[in-house]
């Protein structure tokens, strides 16, 4: 083999393949909020509202404002409102058991009142919390076991017996701006979080991540802080805090008028001493009052009048419905101003309620989310081991039904031919219309009685009764009169 050859074997081989060296756990950087930490509370683009100075701000918002308390509470109510519900993850009796378990334990379902301390629906306003701060943390507590026993239900699903379970007593809201550090697993997971308190008596000890449970809202840079619904509403609340306090300040002033008092150019210091004393005892409200030499009228008299100021005032109003407008439209309620505002119509109130109950729903999804993680999967695996298939939470009814929507759609896809006899999609219409469902022992209308999806929309919107089309063509000829009975005997 010559020179070239070699050459040519030499360019064309291969370099041997290195091996990928094996990843490790961790990150080396920082995220953009979580590089800001220090600040406990976040960045922000105003430096008013980075850190903690925001949290004293957010609270004024949402306690002095009527517009940013109704913005708030149409996004709480629906949900806290809404019909929460377990379901087993399987028909196995021990699932049954879980869901049942998990029912009574937080007081879903047929559950009015759980092992709870509060109700689920009082524990969902503090958790909610989080939209109003960006950020919420709750403290799962436990109490001490007790033994459960359960009945059989009606269908046989859930057997009877006893079980020694440790409840959940309370959860315990954490606010963001009482958080002095906050560490995160190399995951990205919640290590610890440390409170800070004010009483040098009680020191604070790190609350462990297996014991919290954290709501977040547009989270960013997986940092611990979100960002509030009602930031965006800061500035229009800012411009209407002022002018609603010189609009105070002004009506206060003027609105009674300012008491003017001339006295002789001539009289001295005594006439102005009685002009000041008329002017001290004659006040409203304010301790306001001119008093002026000279200037007299044509008698050289004394003369008193009032200067009314309240022609100068400007009308805040206009602007101060502007700024409603805008902190409504902060968190898509524009649509509950149409009625205050001078355009806007039932229709185009229609359209735009559907983002705002978008974001309704997705606000319960998250809140469902965070407690299946958090709460419901870890009480589960403390009484059921690790093992145990968790139940499903569902949340339904956030938006209320028009019963005249509702009825037409039903209308419509009868007429389509959709296949109406199912008995659960039956009672699951006649429930969201406040009707009591279906009895078993009743068959559908398409089975042949009853009153199905058809008869609902029947019953609510009954068809007209027609009127029988006239036949066509000539009418028919009269009958011949009958012949008198002599005439039938000659016949």
């Amino acid at each position: 083999m010559g020179f070239w050859d070699n050459l040519n074997r030499a360019f064309d081989a291969q370099p041997p393949e290195k091996a990928e060296p094996e990843p490790k756990a961790g990150e080396l950087g920082r995220d953009g909020e979580a590089y800001e930490d220090f600040r406990l509370g976040g960045p922000d683009i105003n430096p008013e509202m980075s850190g903690r100075a925001k949290y004293q701000i957010y609270e004024e918002m949402r306690v002095t404002d009527p517009a940013i308390r109704s913005l708030l509470l149409m996004f709480k109510l629906p949900i806290q409102s809404a019909t929460w519900s377990v379901e087993p993850a399987s028909e196995a009796p021990e699932d049954a058991v879980i869901a049942e378990a998990v029912s009574q334990q937080f007081g879903l379902g047929e559950h009015e009142v759980g092992w709870m301390n509060v109700t689920w629906e009082q524990s969902l306003s503090m958790c909610l919390q989080y939209l109003d701060f960006g950020s919420m943390f709750e403290e799962i507590v436990w109490g001490e076991p007790f033994k459960w026993s359960y009945e059989a239900d009606e269908d046989e699903k859930l057997p009877g017996g006893e079980r020694l379970i440790r409840p959940i007593a309370k959860l315990g809201i954490r606010k963001p701006q009482t958080i002095a550090e906050i560490e995160s697993n190399p995951d990205g997971t919640l290590n610890y979080l440390l409170q800070e308190f004010q009483s040098l008596e009680r020191q604070p000890k790190p609350i462990p991540g297996h014991k919290l449970i954290y709501y977040i809202n547009e989270r960013e840079d997986n940092g611990w802080f979100g960002t509030s619904i009602i930031r965006s509403a800061f500035g229009p609340w800012r411009l209407k805090k002022a002018l609603l306090i010189s609009a105070g300040i002004g009506y206060d002033r003027y609105a009674a008028g300012v008491p003017l008092i001339r006295y002789p150019a001539g009289g001295g210091d005594n006439a102005k001493r009685k002009a000041d004393s008329i002017g001290f005892n004659y006040r409203t409200h304010e301790r306001a009052w001119i008093s002026l030499p000279g200037m007299a009228p044509p008698q050289g008299d004394w003369d008193v009048s009032i200067l009314s100021g309240n022609g100068t005032i400007a009308d805040p109003v206009p602007f101060l419905r502007h700024l409603d407008e805008q902190i409504a439209t902060a968190a898509l309620r524009g649509f509950t101003r149409l009625g205050v505002t001078e355009t806007g119509s039932r229709a185009v109130g229609e359209v735009l309620a559907d983002p705002y109950y978008l974001a309704v729903q997705a606000v319960a999804r998250y809140v469902k989310t965070q407690r299946e993680k958090y709460l419901i999967a870890r009480f589960v695996r403390v009484n059921f081991g690790d093992d145990a298939k968790m139940p499903k939470v569902t949340v339904s009814k956030i938006s209320a039904d028009n019963i005249a929507q509702v009825v037409e759609a039903i209308a419509n896809l009868s007429g389509a031919s959709w296949n109406m006899s199912d008995r659960a999609l039956q009672n699951l219409v006649r429930t969201r219309l406040g009707l009591p469902e279906l009895p078993e022992e009743e068959p559908t209308r398409q089975e042949g009685g009853g009153l199905g999806l058809g008869g609902v929309a029947s019953a609510v919107n009954p068809a007209p009764v027609e009127e029988p089309a006239a036949p066509e063509g000539p009418p028919p000829a009269e009958p011949a009169a009958p012949k008198p009975a002599a005439d039938r005997k000659g016949a």
